[in-house]
């Protein structure tokens, strides 16, 4: 063989090795010495594109109509849904004063800029129960009953400062007699001892004080409660108060009404509101009721509205 010749054959072999490397399946790294196969390690594959960020989803709206809000219709604004959110539309202008309102609360309801109900005070809304020796008065939207001095002068006689109208504050006013609660009655009513015309001691009969439950009495106005009957062919005594026995006795504004019995009719004697039917009590008469008094009373089926009012409840 020419020596030439036999001198380029490696050169010419290792070339062609070379390729081949560089032209494997993967197109592994060629190691510093070559493969003679040709094929090296696959090459790893490229990391995917990092996904898009997804579209948020949005907070769900507060209402898709009206029925979905809270609250309800008012003279003074009603309840809307607008785009999504509850709100209120006012229907009057600020400080229109509604038709309904409760007596004697010391405070008047009205609209406010954004319609809704508010209570601002009333000086002269206070509530009168009557008593001629008591005063009221309100004071910030609060009721304030003070008593009137001990000696004003009222119906039944003078104040005795704690809010009762008596006939007497001391003996000194009785003459000859003694001032024996609240009433000028002789000094033999005030000895322990039943004497005289007395039913029972120290009461009863026509000059002392009328008597407790229980004791002697010979008729009616010698009782406290204003029953004198005998149970069970028993002397006659005073019967407690019940709510059937047609006599104004107890803690009763009329008769066998108000207070603990069941509540008064239109126009009978009360003195607060639970006395009544009509739950309104105006100048100590029972009220009838009405579509303004802003208390749900008689056919209504919600306050001052349905039944013969001509307000729709909400």
């Amino acid at each position: 063989m020419n020596i030439k010749r036999a001198w380029m054959i490696p050169l010419f072999l290792g070339a062609i090795a070379a390729g081949m490397a560089a032209c494997g399946d993967g197109g592994g790294t060629p190691t510093s010495g070559g493969n003679p196969s040709g094929t090296g390690p696959g090459g790893a594959g490229g990391a995917g594109g990092a996904g898009g960020n997804g579209g948020g989803g949005g907070e769900l709206p507060e209402c898709m109509e009206k029925a979905d809000c809270t609250g309800s219709d008012t003279f003074c604004g009603e309840v809307t849904c607008t785009n999504g959110t509850c709100g209120v539309n006012p229907l009057q202008p600020a400080g229109t004063v509604l038709p309904s309102q409760l007596y004697g609360d010391c405070s008047e309801k009205q609209c406010d800029a954004m319609g809704a109900v508010v209570s601002a005070p009333k000086d002269d809304d206070a509530y009168n129960d009557g008593n001629e020796c008591t005063v009221e008065m309100c004071a910030g939207g609060m009721l304030m009953q003070t008593a009137k001095a001990q000696g004003e002068a009222c119906a039944g006689g003078v104040c005795d400062g704690a809010g009762k109208c008596v006939g007497c504050l001391s003996d000194a006013e009785c003459g000859l007699n003694k001032c024996i609660e609240g009433k000028c009655v002789p000094e033999t009513c005030g000895n322990m001892m039943k004497d005289l015309t007395e039913t029972d001691v120290d009461c009863g009969g026509p000059a002392c004080a009328p008597c407790a439950d229980g004791l002697l009495c010979s008729v009616s106005t010698h009782c406290k409660s204003g029953v004198c009957t005998s149970v069970g062919g028993a002397p006659k005594t005073c019967q407690p108060a019940t709510c059937m026995d047609a006599k104004i006795n107890g803690n009763e504004t009329d008769e066998d009404c108000g207070g603990d019995c069941p509540p008064c009719s239109d126009n009978l004697a009360c003195v607060m509101a639970n006395d009544c039917a009509s739950k309104v009590c105006v100048n100590n008469l029972c009220a009838a009721p009405s579509c303004t008094d802003a208390v749900q009373n008689g056919d209504e089926t919600g306050t001052d509205c349905g039944g013969a009012c001509m307000n729709a409840c909400p």
